[in-house]
């Protein structure tokens, strides 16, 4: 177990996923209608075009966890720091040699939580980056980084709008909170389990948003990293309870972690009840709920539980 000093984070004008799409970027980016039709027209929002999403949903969460098992298992018996490897690295030029061990140096500083983030800030940034280039918008980034109920294309974006910002301020936020959170959730779960929660967190979480939506006949794309970390926020919440958290700018008050998570789900029930617009709400619950439900149940039901597919994959693969 872990313990987390006070936090310093924005709960109530934090995260928020997925700004159900941002009024205005600096080119202002509108979602006509969301006219994803300019290259690919609408299939409606009836009930039978969830039965896609629902299967990618459940096979991407077990490929992502068994591939971060895998992961473990294979961090556990060095492979990834092999003789081979540090062979081919000393034949490089003393040149890159020194670049390559002050990158290393840099790269040791950091903490476990940190050396997780870090990779995970860097594809936000690329993506945050890929939508101010306008050319990208149609072809590339309305099509796949973005969770529209009216696409044909509803697998893949549930994956991939989880790291898609349209917006620095999102992006900005969105990192914030993430990195106030990471290094206690990784110590206490490991890089692997942790980054394979995330993952499975931000598709289960594009998919209870997009449930919604068909359900009640909106048409709303959202986009962001937020269900994921609503899920580790859900996380921290049911691991640490009593943890104690600060909302930024007003120094003294300070709640519980339990307390927070309550206000958050509340929050977040009322805006999908109320129809509220600004944010993606339905995600944000999906995401928090996860998280709860992977701290109380799934670590037990799934994680715990992994041996025999290490065994098999020992058996059958790796010792081949």
């Amino acid at each position: 177990m872990w313990c987390c000093s006070t936090r310093t984070l924005s709960l109530l004008r934090h995260v928020r996923k997925d700004f159900s799409l941002i009024h205005n970027t600096k080119r202002s980016f509108r979602v006509k209608s969301l006219n994803i039709n300019g290259g690919e027209s609408g299939t409606g929002n009836s009930a039978g075009t969830l039965i896609k999403p629902f299967l990618f949903t459940l096979g991407f969460g077990a490929t992502t966890l068994a591939a971060v098992s895998i992961w473990q298992y294979e961090n556990i018996r060095g492979v990834f720091h092999s003789k081979t490897t540090i062979d081919i690295f000393n034949r490089k030029s003393q040149k890159y040699g020194e670049l390559r061990r002050e990158i290393n140096h840099l790269w040791n500083q950091l903490s476990p939580g940190e050396k997780v983030f870090v990779p995970i800030f860097c594809l936000n940034l690329a993506v945050t980056l890929m939508w101010q280039i306008r050319r990208f918008e149609g072809s590339i980034m309305r099509r796949y980084f973005l969770s529209d109920p009216r696409s044909s294309n509803k697998c893949f974006p549930l994956f991939l709008s989880s790291f898609s910002h349209n917006s620095f301020l999102h992006f900005a936020v969105n990192m914030f909170v993430l990195h106030s959170f990471c290094d206690g959730i990784v110590r206490a779960l490991g890089k692997e389990q942790f980054v394979g929660v995330y993952l499975t967190a931000g598709v289960v979480s594009g998919f209870v948003s997009l449930v919604t939506k068909v359900l009640l006949n909106t048409s709303a794309p959202s986009l962001g990293a937020s269900g994921c970390i609503c899920a580790v926020l859900g996380l921290f919440g049911t691991l640490n309870p009593n943890s104690l958290m600060q909302i930024v700018f007003i120094p003294g008050f300070t709640f519980t972690a339990s307390t927070a998570i309550k206000g958050l789900i509340t929050l977040d029930t009322a805006g999908l009840l109320m129809g509220w617009k600004v944010f993606d709400h339905a995600a944000h619950l999906g995401g928090t709920l996860f998280g709860i439900w992977w701290a109380t149940y799934g670590g037990k039901l799934i994680w715990q539980k992994r041996e025999k597919f290490i065994t098999w994959w020992h058996e059958n693969v790796r010792s081949k």
